[in-house]
């Protein structure tokens, strides 16, 4: 579903969903269309800062990418400008890797008589867990999963999923290192800590992982801190909201 910037623009901002990083500022025109996916589910706290396109983002992400509406983001996520995927799949192995033999769109192959072949829809997934952090101008292939707590180096190529707290970089990326040891990582990982607020980390040393990991067991353990669930937000509300105008 396409809508306007301008009728959607006070909801949005209601839901603390930004579209720039400085305030509330408008980014797009009151007649630029965003596209909200029929399956979109958002968190409070998220800022699109690129393209108009929205997709599954949890709360405290960002993305200065403009990324395609079948991503899946995580709480805590940090994508930087020139993020992109790859795209549609040329048939390398018929007679011509052109378009014009299964794709009309293209202008110039339109008013042509001939017969185009269907190519099939390609599966598309990208998963991105908590806390991942994608440097400037990454290419990710299709059917992606990035595990929670990864970082990926600026212009890399990524061709395969990445574990969880890996570090890769390169074309293609390879691994580089995980960025604490196994027993930090499964810690970290055992707590869920993106399952809260992060106004509660006020007395935990953020500094330190392993000690971190601690104390918000101990927190977890007294019930002294409890999970950050705010409403979803879905593309029903939105349709409600349209509904008022």
């Amino acid at each position: 579903m396409k809508v306007r910037y301008a009728d959607v623009k006070e909801f949005f901002r209601d839901k603390k969903i930004a579209f720039s990083n400085k305030g509330w500022v408008d980014r797009h025109k009151d007649d630029d269309l965003l596209e909200v996916p029929n399956f979109i589910q958002l968190e409070p706290n998220t800022a699109f800062l690129g393209g108009s396109t929205l997709f599954d983002m949890g709360s405290f992400s960002y993305s200065w990418s403009a990324l395609p509406a079948y991503a899946k983001v995580g709480r805590y996520c940090s994508i930087a400008r020139g993020v992109t995927t790859v795209g549609v799949r040329h048939p390398y192995e018929w007679v011509s890797t052109s378009s014009f033999s299964y794709d009309n769109n293209f202008c110039i192959f339109r008013d042509a008589d001939f017969d185009i072949h269907r190519l099939e829809a390609p599966d598309a997934k990208l998963e991105i867990g908590h806390d991942v952090w994608i440097g400037a101008n990454v290419l990710l292939a299709r059917n992606l999963s990035i595990g929670t707590g990864a970082v990926i180096a600026a212009n890399s190529v990524v061709t395969k999923d990445v574990q969880p707290y890996e570090i890769v970089g390169g074309n293609p990326a390879r691994h580089i290192k995980f960025r604490f040891p196994e027993p930090v990582r499964q810690a970290l990982l055992a707590s869920a800590w993106w399952q809260y607020h992060y106004e509660g980390f006020n007395t935990l040393d953020i500094k330190n992982p392993e000690v971190f990991a601690e104390q918000l067991k101990q927190l977890q353990a007294e019930q002294k801190i409890q999970p950050y669930q705010p409403e979803k937000i879905g593309k029903r509300m939105v349709d409600q909201w349209l509904l008022r105008l």
